[in-house]
């Protein structure tokens, strides 16, 4: 039985109260674009939200959830608490953190993951992540009075975020991205994006989310494609997205993920023990995957110019011209070493391998 105040929302063909409250949205960004679906969403019945957000309130960030009383505080706070104000059925979990400092399982338990920032970095890094668990992805982009909302379904396997940025937009990204993965704060311009704006774009990924849990994959109505709102000239504009092959925005963990419950002393090599209990020889290799934002090296003192996206790296550094040796493209882990104090996030992937190329992909949990 629905709720008394969501009764009439049943009124809609198909509509089913049960799955809403039962789904796991997650949102990346808390500005004015993240906290209008987190608000759609949960006067629509979603029951859990998953908000990510590394930034506090600003004076900028004013809209429909945030006031002046909210200015300073951590942007998931704030949502959690406004949305407490008039949709205390919803479960808001906030994540105060930057999308590379998480793991790469972060969206593991979430049926789909929003991308509301305008970090063209975040998108990237947040897009990938749910590919390799195999979430579906809406992106809502904002720029002053007109939006953009585009659906990745990893099962359809049809184009993602990535394969649809201009060349323009993956040379900002490697001009704003330094060799650790980290946005680079000056070079980020910020973006003009208005509240209806926003609130449109908001109220389509919204209405596509549903969508998705109500029907699955096939209720998507933006997979592999992109619906544009340009203001200026009053017009709807559709396109295609083709899936670009050099793209590895569409890497795929195996699933169903290995989950390892790690404590102050395991090691390396009691994890490989655990997952060798299956039969068949033993695994005998542990790599962790970096981040989906990989850089290079050099010696020039430009390694922020340095940058790539992804493997499509340059050859040589475009200020000295020395060879650049790529780093981050993964790491090796050493039986003896205790994965507590390696650094690694909640939720990251290791895999376990062995020499008859067969493996395992390991979801770290804290005990």
């Amino acid at each position: 039985m629905a709720e008394p105040r969501f009764r009439r929302l049943t009124l809609i063909a198909g509509w089913r109260p049960e799955l809403l409250r039962a789904a796991r949205i997650a949102i990346i960004g808390c500005g004015t674009t993240g906290t209008e679906v987190a608000k759609n969403l949960a006067l629509s019945g979603v029951g859990h939200l998953l908000l990510v957000d590394h930034d506090d309130v600003a004076p900028h960030n004013a809209s429909g959830l945030f006031d002046v009383a909210f200015a300073g505080l951590p942007k998931v706070d704030a949502v959690r608490i406004a949305l407490g104000r008039f949709a205390p059925e919803t479960e808001v979990v906030g994540l105060r953190a930057r999308m590379e400092d998480l793991g790469e399982a972060v969206f593991a338990d979430c049926g789909v993951v929003v991308l509301g920032v305008d970090n063209l970095a975040a998108r990237v890094q947040a897009s990938a992540s749910a590919a390799l668990v195999g979430v579906p992805c809406v992106d809502v982009g904002v720029a002053g009075l007109s939006c953009r909302v585009q659906t990745t379904i990893p099962s359809l396997n049809e184009s993602c975020f990535t394969c649809g940025l201009w060349p323009d937009e993956l040379a900002d990204l490697a001009r704003r991205v330094s060799c650790s993965g980290r946005v680079i704060e000056d070079l980020a311009s910020p973006l003009a994006i208005s509240a209806p704006g926003a609130a449109l774009g908001a109220a389509i990924a919204a209405e596509e989310v549903i969508a998705l849990v109500l029907q699955g994959p096939s209720g998507a109505r933006f997979a592999g494609r992109e619906l544009r709102w340009e203001a200026s000239s009053g017009r709807w504009i559709e396109r295609r997205i083709p899936r670009r092959s050099e793209c590895d925005g569409h890497e795929r963990l195996r699933l169903p993920l290995v989950e390892a419950r790690i404590d102050g002393s395991t090691r390396g090599r009691e994890l490989l023990a655990a997952v060798s209990l299956s039969a068949g020889p033993p695994f005998t290799r542990l790599d962790a995957r970096r981040s989906l934002v990989r850089g290079v090296r050099c010696g020039c003192g430009w390694s922020d110019r340095c940058v790539v996206l992804f493997g499509r790296q340059r050859e040589s550094c475009p200020a000295s011209g020395d060879p650049l040796v790529p780093v981050g493209l993964t790491r090796r882990v050493g039986a003896a070493v205790v994965l507590s104090t390696a650094g690694f996030p909640d939720r990251t992937v290791l895999r376990a391998s062995r020499g008859d190329g067969d493996f395992r992909d390991i979801v770290l949990r804290s005990a």
